[in-house]
């Protein structure tokens, strides 16, 4: 008898052994086709890269085609000659420097497509976590409406969902929607975005715009008027904005440093990349002899500039852009951001994961992009 218990029990338990091998078989096989549909659904894109990215184009077929103020006033002093070879070394200058900081992705370039190689053609929102989306512009600049087939085209082809606001809601770009922190960006609105256009974000992609009135045509974006240059300093021309409540609401969430003075933003202090720690802005003192009053300006700009920049701990780099001052542009307009992933590491090496969370940031990007900048060196 206690044989045949012996051999029953060995038995049940091989029986037992053959069923959870059975199960072990199917737990795994789930896995693996879990695994392969969610390769299936996520989309890589260059968002999710962890360094910069950057969207730029060669200015190969720029021509002086008036549709802003600062071109109308040239073009009163005689008939204008871009040099697209000046142009180009410039542009290349400046490329140079973003290589070196991450990725520079770059659009076909396009005959006839005088503006092309000014990104203001769409926004990312890096706040969007659970995919990838951008904004397609919706130009109201005279001759610019053709860019926004050719930014929707390159963007869907790298993954991401674009979206534009309805007609006559009008939009252009990263310029007019400049990224802070977290949810929050600063807009203008007035001269070539409309109000209604930067509600409609906000109210269809959860996030809140620092709205700007602005009132002059030289000052035609947002990009001329205020400058995020820390994920908690923000340079405002504050005279610009309308409705001071705004500005109160912005000096809620950031330090408002004002900059006044009319000359400086018109000779391009907010129009600069910040890339980290380093403030890429332009040099226009080539245009100008030493012992004229527009180099004094310059010179005050650069110091001005510098100053605000030290306090703050960071660097500046001047690149040569006075060709591009004959369209009546600037450093930030040569190029939009498809990824703020040294702005969350600066938050996180500053503040912590409590602020990511706060403000539903993803903690485990975040993090993981950091231990693999320290494993890796940085790229």
């Amino acid at each position: 008898m206690p044989k045949i218990k012996i051999v029953k029990k060995l038995q049940e338990k091989q029986q037992k052994e053959v069923q959870n091998e059975k199960v072990r078989k199917l737990r795994f096989i789930r896995k693996q086709q879990n695994r392969e549909e969610n390769k299936e659904e996520k989309v890589i894109t260059p968002s999710d890269l962890h360094l910069p990215v950057f969207v730029m184009t060669p200015p190969l077929h720029a021509e002086f085609v008036i549709n802003n103020e600062w071109m109308e006033e040239l073009a009163k002093e005689g008939k204008v000659e871009i040099n697209i070879g000046r142009m180009v070394y410039e542009w290349h200058c400046f490329y140079q420097c973003l290589a070196q900081e991450g990725i520079v992705l770059t659009y076909p370039t396009v005959p006839k497509l005088a503006d092309l190689h000014y990104i203001n053609s769409f926004v990312y929102l890096p706040h969007i976590l659970d995919k990838r989306v951008c904004i397609i512009s919706r130009f109201r600049a005279k001759g610019r409406d053709k860019e926004e087939a050719v930014a929707f085209d390159f963007l869907t082809k790298c993954g991401y969902e674009c979206h534009q606001p309805p007609a006559g809601f009008y939009f252009e770009g990263e310029p007019d929607c400049r990224y802070i922190r977290d949810n929050y960006y600063v807009g203008g609105y007035g001269e070539r975005s409309t109000r209604e256009a930067l509600e409609w974000i906000e109210k269809n992609f959860d996030c809140r715009i620092f709205k700007i009135g602005q009132t002059t045509g030289k000052l035609f974006h947002t990009d001329c008027l205020a400058l995020p240059i820390t994920p908690w300093d923000v340079l405002v021309a504050t005279k610009h904005i309308a409705d001071k409540d705004e500005l109160r609401e912005l000096e809620k969430v950031v330090n408002v440093i004002p900059i006044e003075d009319e000359e400086l933003l018109e000779f391009g202090i907010m129009n600069s990349v910040v890339v980290g720690y380093t403030v890429y802005t332009a040099d226009l003192s080539e245009s100008f002899s030493r012992n004229s009053d527009e180099y004094k300006t310059e010179r005050k700009k650069r110091e001005t500039l510098c100053k605000v920049a030290n306090d703050l701990g960071l660097e500046v780099v001047f690149i040569p852009f006075d060709e591009f001052t004959l369209q009546g542009a600037l450093l930030s307009c040569v190029t939009a951001r498809l990824n703020w992933i040294d702005r969350f590491l600066q938050i996180v090496w500053k503040e912590g994961s409590n602020s990511l969370a706060a403000a539903q940031i993803n903690r485990k990007v975040a993090f993981k992009a950091e231990q693999d900048l320290d494993k890796e060196t940085f790229l």
